[in-house]
């Protein structure tokens, strides 16, 4: 499966065509960006989250409280290493504020449109809502950005792109302003698995050697699954996947994978997100708070009065729980899950608080067990003939990103093969 390149003149005129979406879903272009003469991702044209420091652009994290602070003075390590590769910086994309929520709103930048619903106004997701409308609308080939709890990986399935992102500690984190940092991770979107392979293996390439292959292989499908309330357009694209990869010789094991659901329950009863980012905003919430989006601004705040006791006591039942789940994907390749149980959800009823916070909460309920556990995982987009695209999420045991990749190859070739086939019918 091959990636599409474009020329920087062809991202730059997708750009100028489509005024109105780019604005909303890029904060800064370099109108004069021109590809590296060499390296292994040269030609490949990247946006930036506006969390991550690119040299000469401001890094305002979504927020109009940072949005008059003075410009990066360098770039982070993450994106030198790619400039050094040979990757350009075309641009940087729109998040939701702070890189604190999962469907991708933003009142002071805008809320970019799904371009996969190009009649309706549906939300992108987040908080990486930028990165991945930009990939999915040709503005980049690919993107970084970040993801704290599928902050890559929700966009990318409601967008129909891939969004990927590696162990926890395997790319450099410096010059990226946090949200949680117990749980933040780089991510990488890119249209087909390849490109987000081929700009791993460029900052990490010692974490991307080849590994020998199983014969067939084997995909853990939690029983959880039946008791989190998944969406039954999201339940039918699943289940056709699940029989297109038992019918290409994949073994599928439905059993028990507590920490689907645990890991996520027990971050969110120590507090650990909002605790660790009220540890980081408090000063600015002093002096600028009121620049903060309302919602925004009280959910990190709840973090001043969280008990020490209940953030230490969830420390230590993740570090079991990882533990636990480290030793059930020793026997499989990956989990399969969806990637969220709904598809991408109308903006409009999400302007009420009490809908925004459950539609929110609800669609990381799948993505954040990976964070938690410092786990590498990816989404893959699924369209079959007639429906929406949901993503289907592969998860894999710690720094074992290039049998993932492998596996991700795998099925996208062969479900791209499936929805040729019935297009054909």
């Amino acid at each position: 499966m091959g990636t599409a390149i474009h020329t920087t003149a062809h991202c730059l005129q997708r750009i100028a065509a489509l005024p109105n979406e780019a604005a909303l879903a890029l904060t800064a272009i370099d109108q004069t960006a021109k590809p590296a003469s060499e390296g292994p991702l040269h030609g490949l044209n990247l946006s930036v989250k506006a969390n991550i420091d690119v040299q000469g652009w401001v890094s305002h994290a979504g927020s109009a409280a940072f949005a008059q602070h003075p410009a990066a003075a360098q770039d982070a390590p993450l994106v030198q290493r790619l400039r050094q590769q040979g990757a350009t910086i075309l641009a940087q994309s729109n998040m939701t504020e702070f890189a604190y929520g999962a469907l991708g709103l933003n009142g002071y930048f805008g809320t970019p449109m799904n371009p996969r619903y190009p009649t309706e106004a549906r939300v992108p997701g987040g908080s990486s809502s930028g990165a991945a409308v930009a990939v999915a609308s040709g503005f980049s080939d690919a993107a970084l950005c970040t993801d704290t709890s599928g902050s890559a990986r929700i966009p990318a399935a409601f967008c129909g792109v891939v969004g990927f992102i590696p162990t926890k500690g395997l790319l450099p984190e410096e010059g990226i302003f946090p949200l949680s940092p117990s749980f933040d991770v780089p991510g990488i979107m890119s249209r087909h698995v390849q490109g987000c392979q081929r700009i791993f293996t460029a900052l990490a390439p010692t974490h991307a050697t080849e590994v020998p292959l199983p014969e067939r292989w084997t995909l853990l499908i939690p029983s959880e699954l039946a008791t989190l309330g998944i969406d039954a357009a999201v339940q039918r694209q699943f289940r056709a996947a699940c029989h297109a990869l038992t019918k290409a010789g994949a073994t599928l094991i439905e059993a028990n994978f507590p920490a689907l659901i645990t890991a996520g329950a027990t971050a969110a009863e120590g507090g650990m997100i909002s605790a660790e980012a009220y540890s980081i905003h408090q000063p600015w919430l002093e002096t600028d708070g009121a620049r903060y989006d309302p919602l925004i601004h009280q959910r990190i705040s709840a973090g001043a009065t969280l008990p020490a006791w209940r953030y230490a006591q969830a420390q230590h039942a993740l570090r079991t729980q990882t533990q636990h789940a480290q030793q059930q994907l020793a026997h499989v390749d990956a989990v399969l899950t969806p990637t969220c149980p709904m598809l991408a959800p109308e903006l409009a009823p999400l302007h009420d608080p009490e809908t925004y916070l459950a539609t929110n909460r609800r669609s990381f309920s799948l993505t954040e067990f990976a964070n938690r556990l410092h786990l590498p995982s990816l989404s893959l987009p699924y369209t079959p003939a007639n429906a929406h695209s949901i993503g289907l999420l592969l998860t894999a045991k710690p720094h074992d990103e290039p049998r993932l990749f492998a596996l991700a190859q795998w099925i996208e070739t062969l479900l791209l093969a499936e929805e040729q086939y019935h297009d054909c019918d």
